[in-house]
């Protein structure tokens, strides 16, 4: 059986989505936007729980029309909420690079894939630091209009700015 930990936004409410979509076991955590930041006690303790369930597998997902997403490339109205301030100037700054190199209807989901590709590069060295492999770590993107749950354009990364012409 698969046991699968899922990185979700409360703001989303997707868990009865994965629940019905996924089968194994599944374990969620959830932060604002995915804003989960890979230093601190609360990677420790995500460690733990991967380490203790035989966690398998990370799946990060958020919705194409996440409300902290889209307030930190809009209005900003929740800038001041505790942790969100960094990953905000994180959030524009990738959304700014997107824009400058895709000018089409679908720069959203490619920005959502860049964002959540950057996160799983973190992530995925904090496991390395704590010397655990074998954890698959991948992300998806959720379309309520279409009811369907996509993988993200793994091949993008925008977390070095520098490989960016």
């Amino acid at each position: 059986m698969t046991k699968r930990l899922f990185m979700i936004c409360p703001t989303d409410y997707i868990e009865s989505i994965i629940r019905e979509k996924f089968d194994g076991q599944k374990y969620f955590y959830s932060s604002l936007g995915n804003s989960f930041t890979v230093d601190g006690s609360c990677a420790g303790e995500l460690i733990k729980v991967i380490e203790n369930r035989q966690i398998k597998e990370i799946t990060f997902v958020l919705s194409e029309n996440n409300k902290i997403i889209l307030d930190a490339t809009q209005r900003q109205r929740y800038i001041d909420i505790t942790g969100l301030r960094t990953n905000y100037r994180q959030i524009i700054s990738q959304r700014k690079l997107t824009d400058q190199m895709w000018a089409s209807k679908n720069g959203h989901v490619l920005f959502l894939s860049y964002y959540l590709k950057d996160q799983i590069n973190k992530f995925r060295a904090t496991l390395q630091d704590h010397s655990l492999h074998g954890v698959t770590i991948n992300a998806m993107i959720y379309s309520k209009e279409d009811d369907c749950l996509r993988h993200i354009y793994p091949e993008l990364a925008l977390s070095d700015p520098d490989r960016v012409n």
